[in-house]
C-alpha cells in the first residue's frame, strides 16, 4: 500500500507540473498576450442548453465539478477552452492536496485524428504526462470512479472524425458510467448526439 501510495504521489505532483507548464494559460487573443488562468480566470456563469437554446438559471462553473458528464457548448472565443483548461487545473489541484480525489487528463482533440478507445488514449496520454509510475494511479482512479478525461476542441474535426468522435464518447460513457468526461464544443460542431 505504501508504494501505491508513493505512485499517486509522484503522478500527483506530475498531473499538476504538467498542467501547470502546458494549461495554466489561456489561448493568447488575437490582439493580446495569453493570461493566466489561475489570477485572471473570470468567474463565468452557465446555463443549461436544452437542444436548441440556453435555458434554465445561471450557475457557477463550480457546480459543474459535481457532475460526470458535461459539454460545454458557446460560440468561438466564447471560453470553452479557457474554462476546461480552469476546471483541469482546479481538479489536479484538488487531486494533488487530497481533498477530492479526481484525476484530471485534459486532451486537445484539435491535434488528433480518429479515435475508437478512449481509455487507451487517456492513459497513453496520462503515461506521457506523468510518467512510467503513471499507470497505477491511473489503473486506481479509473477502478475508483475518479478518472476524468476532459476533451477540448470536438468541433476543430472533420464531420468524419468527430463522428467517430462521438460514437468513441457514448460507447466509453455507457459502458463506464462512473468515468468522468467533459467534452468542449462549438453549438455548430454539435447535434445533441452525447
Amino acid at each position: 500500500e505504501d508504494s501505491s501510495d508513493d505512485s499517486e504521489d509522484i503522478a500527483s505532483s506530475a498531473t499538476k507540473s504538467w498542467s501547470l507548464e502546458n494549461i495554466a494559460y489561456a489561448e493568447p487573443a488575437p490582439a493580446g498576450n495569453a493570461t493566466r488562468i489561475a489570477t485572471e480566470f473570470v468567474d463565468v456563469t452557465l446555463r443549461t442548453w436544452n437542444g436548441v437554446d440556453a435555458s434554465g438559471s445561471t450557475f457557477s462553473w463550480k457546480a459543474l465539478l459535481d457532475r460526470t458528464r458535461v459539454v460545454i457548448l458557446g460560440g468561438p472565443g466564447s471560453g470553452k477552452t479557457t474554462l476546461l483548461r480552469n476546471i483541469t487545473l482546479h481538479e489536479a489541484n484538488r487531486y494533488s492536496d487530497r481533498l477530492h480525489k479526481r484525476l484530471p487528463i485534459y486532451i486537445s482533440l484539435r491535434h488528433i485524428g480518429a479515435c475508437t478507445d478512449l481509455l487507451a488514449l487517456a492513459r497513453a496520454t496520462f503515461v506521457d504526462q506523468a510518467g512510467g509510475v503513471a499507470e497505477h494511479a491511473f489503473d486506481r482512479a479509473f477502478s475508483s470512479g475518479s478518472l476524468l478525461v476532459v476533451l477540448d476542441g470536438l468541433d476543430e474535426m472533420s464531420d468524419s472524425v468527430r463522428h467517430v468522435w462521438q460514437n468513441t464518447i457514448i460507447e466509453a460513457s455507457e459502458k463506464h458510467p462512473a468515468l468522468g468526461i467533459y467534452v468542449g464544443t462549438r453549438y455548430w460542431g454539435y447535434k445533441s448526439h452525447l
